[in-house]
């Protein structure tokens, strides 16, 4: 039987061979997803120890004030 471009493979070989090669891609963007959300988490994490959350936020209040004409 013919499944695409593969010869000599049944329907459900080509159905658990594309399927295999999803859950690799799948996989992989697992990794890299969590990889990438890790590294936000360890940067908010650092940037509280530091403590520089609150003149920023003190700062952007007063941009706040500054734009809308109060301050």
């Amino acid at each position: 039987m013919i499944v695409g471009d593969y010869v000599g493979i049944t329907a459900s070989e080509g159905l658990r061979f594309r399927y295999n090669i999803a859950m690799k891609k799948l996989s992989r963007q697992g990794v890299i997803g969590l990889t990438v959300f890790m590294l936000g988490l360890l940067f908010i994490v650092l940037g509280l120890l530091q403590g520089d959350y609150a003149e920023i936020l003190r700062k952007a209040i007063l941009i706040c004030y500054e734009c809308i004409g109060i301050g």
